[in-house]
């Protein structure tokens, strides 16, 4: 364990000043097992029980000279790759770099310069609640377009399904253009959606309802009995239904589905983005925008 300094000792003082009164367990340079034995020190381990569940917060740190650069966190995150940590602090007494804070972030890990750590409400780190943003996409609108926008066909879809066709045309183009739809660009529907919510999530609000158009370029032909149909391109509306949530903090199940972290250049704002299991089409954020 790197030589502690007296600042080192006043934040050590600190979290056990803060912690030890709600029952938490203070332990440094605990030894952790992995699930095949192997032991690991920890330069200070932290138990609490939040909302009925065992959390752990580990805290590493370094005094030397220069900021701390990416080499140390890909050591940090080797090393907890496998342990039964719910979360990471790594403290320098010289900071670090931004590559090291974003890598870091990105592997559930939180970067604090010694300074800045003294400062920190220790407490709040295992106890305040993370927000979600749960949503749904539907699909309201589809049409096939000539170049200059001119509709070739035009569908809309209720918000309880109902189709209402512009024309016979229309009704026949609709199920090969839904199907086109769903099978070749709904996920990249999604994922440019994903991509809004990141660039205006301080504009969402208290969320509610949002519109947007795609637009989808090419050389289409669909092939009819009389004639054949042929467009260059199809544009879909879909409307967005946003709700905020909270949930439980630093649920470890939940952080095992995490599919990405996007963190902006100063690490003020962190977004994850999930797909698949009970949190399909949710972004998770903390209250606190500078911790993940």
């Amino acid at each position: 364990m790197p030589k502690r300094t007296n600042q080192f000792q006043d934040i050590v003082s600190d979290l056990y000043r803060t912690l030890a009164p709600e029952g938490a367990e203070f332990e440094e340079s605990a030894m952790v097992a992995e699930p095949d034995g192997t032991r690991r020190e920890v330069d200070i381990l932290i138990r609490t029980k939040v909302a009925g569940s065992d959390l752990s917060l580990a805290v590493e740190c370094r005094d030397y000279s220069r900021a701390q650069s990416v080499e140390w966190i890909d050591s940090l995150i080797g090393k907890y790759q496998n342990l039964p940590i719910d979360k990471v602090l790594a403290v320098s007494s010289s900071g670090f770099t931004a590559a090291s804070t974003l890598k870091a972030a990105r592997h559930r890990m939180h970067c604090l310069a010694a300074d800045d750590a003294a400062d920190v409400d220790w407490a709040a780190e295992f106890t305040k609640p993370w927000k979600s943003l749960h949503y749904t996409l539907q699909i309201c609108h589809v049409a096939a377009q000539t170049k200059d926008g001119t509709n070739v066909s035009h569908t809309e879809i209720t918000e309880d399904n109902r189709l209402i066709h512009d024309d016979l045309l229309s009704e026949r183009l609709y199920p090969t253009l839904y199907k086109g739809i769903t099978d070749n660009w709904l996920d990249r529907i999604k994922d440019e959606h994903d991509k809004a919510v990141v660039k205006y999530w301080d504009q969402i609000g208290d969320g509610g309802q949002r519109y947007a158009e795609f637009l989808f370029d090419g050389d289409y032909s669909i092939f009819m009995p009389e004639r054949v149909i042929k467009f260059d391109q199809v544009l879909v509306g879909v409307l967005a239904n946003l709700v905020w949530k909270e949930i439980e903090p630093y649920s470890r199940v939940l952080q095992d589905r995490v599919a990405t972290s996007i963190v902006d250049g100063d690490n003020r704002l962190t977004i994850i983005n999930t797909r698949g299991g009970d949190h399909a089409g949710t972004i998770f954020r903390t209250e606190n925008k500078r911790d993940i």
